[in-house]
């Protein structure tokens, strides 16, 4: 261990470094069980002339360098270089000690140089061929510039392909005066474990009061603490009272692959300001600022808690590195600690159901949306249980390579059951339900093991999902005591059990209400006619179908935008069809689907089929992939003179000769899918709600619930701010959080519609008719969540609409005017009915709110929640 404290247990030779490596001493690194022989690193060993065994003089003949007692850093002697002027180097070697080319080697030493020392003293490794001459190429160093203290040097290096044997070489140059000493000098092979990266982001290993393996970048107070850390004895600390420069750390390089998704992650507290970690990019081993491809970053946000801060990019093309900067920018103030850095390909998005669990959707020859962990993993074409591919697991005893899952979201408190089959060809199988919190911290886990049994068997896991988890994985390996060879295919995650929800009656629409109304209809005219409007709207919908209904609902895969290209108009007539109307386009989402119509020339968009497209794109549960989709289908049909891929548009947009960027389909999902008077499902939604509440015919209710359900299971992933905002415009107002389906100030509209849906609903879930489609889609497409109750079903509605609810508000995904979040909140408050939930949604209305002028970027999530953001002039409620 390197840490400062532990100085004294380092070791004096090769004994000591055989120990240590025994006893695992260098936390995130192992050291070879029988490490090269460094001879003599404490220079405690002398030969009759007093010389040090294991070590000779390149500067001369033994007149800089002696062993020597007056300052020692370990046991009883040390060497003392004299280095009396600017001619005279002092260079002391170690034996070559024989190593492998292409292996990474470290050496360390501590060095201390007297008072006046001018310039500094070093550590080399000195790489010598089959010849026996230095690799003059490669000379990595660390360098002591300070005096009247023992630093702990450090240097390492994969050797050279063609390096046959290293000397350690100890060094003061030609430009460097006075006295000074090495002791305690260690070498050794390092044996980095691949699935922890960066090097030392735990901040285990400390050295010089630094955590090691981490570049200082501008200076700053930055140091090792152990007064803060979120595991482990220590983390890394900046004290930043600089509010006009900005300063941190900076891993080591990594190797990276132009084209993969890259994740930083580091867990980050602080007390005020908003520290930042960046991921960079680079296109060689040198992190000169010219070698810097690209750099992206993410901010903290959440005061006095250790919460991660993570920040995802691809690697560019030309990319070979990438780093990992830990960072105090120039305006921010304050003190932060980081903790528990990790680098790797960025995960798969959470999703409400587990994906691809038979494991033949392939990327880069690897099962979608899931990945390796702790090791590698293989694909296997033999043995399978279903379909052409199985996953291989591969252990020794000990060993704990797996295959994990994306993240699955699910329900605190309820039970689940995970399924996979196995075939264990030697060892055990193991199967493991993780659990993680609502910020993807890992909590714990449990697990299932299987047979020694050569054939294919299955394995079943069920448990409760603890109260502060949020999220599960899978995870299929071996058991820990046994390692072996396991096959695994056909993964499963369903939830279990009896499931209840939380609404127990009608409170928008009461029962004496609804009476009321109906007797109006039967008596009055005037409710007679709006009875009859509605019946007749809901008899349009309903004639199309049930499954047309649940079809009609689109997932987060599909952006929106409430504009084809609001700088440029029409692509055929361009500002001329602004006289039409702010949102011109003309769309009939029932008869002629996925088209809109440019009212300003009569072309329709865009000229490809885009439903048979999207179709071709439907994934295992019904949800629109474009990586799945038929790209062959995306050609011009509509006016092939125009040629072929004019007007085509794949979901995300046509991009016109000039570059500019029309997206008529996002403005179609937009206005004739989800908002307003023309949108599908708000439209449905109300009529049937209507017909419902003024007839009591279930029949509309069944409609209405089978489409509301649908919409409870996409509504919790809908975020516009996924997609590029100066290509896909939404009504975001001041929303920091942007929206959910559409902006945040038309979202407060769209939410009201679905709560008011459930509650009027609410009554004829239980139909036997609605129970059996739903549960029927739900084995069909392999959903989490059964669908095998009216229970169950209202389950669904309440985790996937209601209860989104207030987390969109207090991210402001759910903001409009003074008045608009508020009775969205308020209603969502009612219609659960359940306490303590509502008391508390229903007293987040009524705190207090600050200026959006008063808050930076960093705290407007904290200050913006909602309580008249900020047409109230920040004045408290009288």
């Amino acid at each position: 261990m390197y840490r400062s404290r532990s100085k004294q247990w380092l070791s004096v030779g090769l004994s000591f470094l055989m120990v240590f490596s025994a006893l695992g001493v260098w936390p995130g690194q192992v050291r070879a069980d029988t490490p090269p022989a460094l001879l003599n690193g404490g220079f405690e060993q002398a030969g009759s002339n007093g010389r040090p065994t294991g070590w000779g003089d390149w500067s001369g003949a033994w007149t800089t360098v002696a062993r020597s007692t007056a300052k020692v850093h370990g046991g009883a002697y040390s060497m003392q270089f004299t280095d009396p002027d600017t001619t005279t180097s002092v260079d002391l070697r170690s034996q070559a000690i024989p190593i492998t080319g292409g292996k990474e080697y470290e050496a360390s030493a501590f060095s201390y140089n007297m008072p006046g020392m001018q310039g500094g003293t070093y550590l080399y490794f000195d790489f010598l061929n089959a010849a026996g001459a230095s690799i003059a190429s490669v000379t990595p160093r660390d360098t002591n510039s300070t005096t009247g203290q023992w630093k702990q040097l450090f240097v390492s290096q994969v050797a050279p392909a063609d390096a046959v044997s290293v000397r350690v070489r100890l060094y003061s140059g030609k430009a460097d005066i006075g006295t000074s000493y090495f002791d305690d000098v260690t070498f050794g092979e390092v044996i980095s474990d691949p699935n922890k990266l960066p090097r030392n982001g735990d901040m285990e290993l400390v050295a010089n009061n630094m955590p090691r393996f981490w570049t200082s970048l501008y200076g700053g107070d930055i140091a090792a603490s152990q007064e803060k850390k979120r595991s482990g004895d220590s983390s890394l600390r900046i004290v930043d009272t600089d509010a006009k420069n900005g300063f941190g750390v900076r891993s080591q390089l990594i190797p990276v692959t132009p084209g993969v998704n890259y994740q930083a992650e580091a867990f980050a507290y602080f007390e005020s300001g908003s520290p930042a970690v960046f991921l960079e990019f680079w296109n060689d081993a040198s992190t000169n600022t010219a070698n810097n491809l690209s750099n992206v970053l993410a901010s903290g946000s959440t005061l006095n808690a250790w919460k991660p801060i993570r920040v995802s990019g691809v690697a560019p093309a030309g990319a070979k590195y990438a780093s990992v900067r830990l960072w105090s920018g120039a305006a921010n103030v304050g003190t932060t600690y980081f903790d528990d850095v990790a680098f790797g390909e960025a995960p798969p998005d959470a999703s409400a159901n587990l994906n691809n669990g038979a494991f033949e959707k392939l990327d880069n020859a690897r099962p979608s949306q899931w990945r390796a962990v702790d090791g590698t993993v293989e694909l296997a074409g033999a043995p399978v249980f279903d379909g052409t591919h199985s996953v291989k697991v591969t252990n020794a005893a000990g060993q704990k390579a797996a295959l994990r899952s994306h993240l699955v979201t699910v329900s605190p408190g309820m039970t689940y059951t995970a399924g996979a089959e196995a075939f264990a060809a030697s060892g055990k199988a193991q199967l493991a339900l993780e659990f993680w919190d609502a910020d993807k911290v890992f909590l714990s886990s449990v697990s299932q093991t299987g047979e020694s049994s050569n054939k294919w068997e299955t394995i079943a896991l069920t448990n409760a999902i603890p109260e502060q988890a949020a999220y599960v994985s899978l995870r299929l390996g071996t058991s820990a005591a046994t390692g072996g060879t396991v096959y695994f295919d056909n993964a499963t995650f369903v939830r279990s059990g009896t499931v209840t929800n939380s609404k127990t009656r009608t409170t928008l629409y009461s029962p004496e209400k609804v009476e009321a109304a109906r007797q109006n209809v039967a008596e009055l005219q005037w409710a007679k006619s709006m009875k009859d409007a509605a019946v007749s709207k809901a008899d349009t919908y309903l004639a199309k179908g049930l499954d047309f209904l649940w079809n009609a609902v689109p997932g987060q895969t599909l952006p929106r935008s409430y504009a084809v290209n609001q700088a440029l108009g029409s692509p055929v007539t361009g500002k001329a069809i602004e006289q039409f109307g702010n949102y011109p386009y003309r769309a009939d989402p029932l008869n002629e689907p996925w088209k809109i119509v440019d009212p300003s020339s009569g072309y329709k968009f865009p000229t490809n089929d885009f439903g048979a497209y999207y179709k071709s794109g439907l994934d295992e549960h019904g949800m629109f992939r474009p990586e799945l989709a038929d790209r062959s289908l995306l050609v011009n049909m509509l006016y092939p003179d125009k040629g072929p891929t004019w007007g085509v548009d794949d979901g995300f947009g046509w991009v016109d000769d000039q570059g500019n960027r029309y997206t008529f389909i996002a403005y179609y999902v937009h206005w004739f899918v989800w908002y307003r008077e023309n949108a599908l499902i708000t439209q449905a939604l109300t009529a049937f709600r209507d017909a419902y509440l003024y007839t009591g015919d279930v029949k509309y209710a069944r409609a209405g619930t089978i489409m509301l359900d649908r919409v409870a299971d996409m509504y919790p992933e809908m975020d516009v701010s996924k997609f590029d905002r100066t290509a896909f415009i939404n009504s975001w107002g001041k929303s920091v959080g942007q929206g959910k389906v559409v902006g945040g100030i038309w979202e407060t509209e769209n939410v009201k519609t679905y709560l008011s849906a459930y509650d009027a609903f609410f009554p004829a879930m239980d139909d036997p008719q609605t129970v059996q489609f739903l549960q029927q889609k739900s084995v069909e497409k392999r959903m989490t969540n059964a669908k095998n109750s009216g229970s169950a079903i209202r389950r669904n509605i309440e985790d996937g609409i209601v209860k989104q609810v207030y987390p969109a508000v207090q991210k402001t995904q759910i903001l409009g005017n003074d008045g608009m979040h508020q009775s969205a909140l308020a209603m969502a408050a009612v219609v659960y009915d359940t306490l303590p939930d509502t008391k508390e949604w229903l007293d987040f209305i009524f705190k207090s709110g600050g200026s959006l002028a008063q808050s930076n970027a960093s705290d407007r999530r904290q200050h913006l929640k909602l309580s008249g953001i900020q047409c109230r002039s920040g004045r408290e409620r009288e």
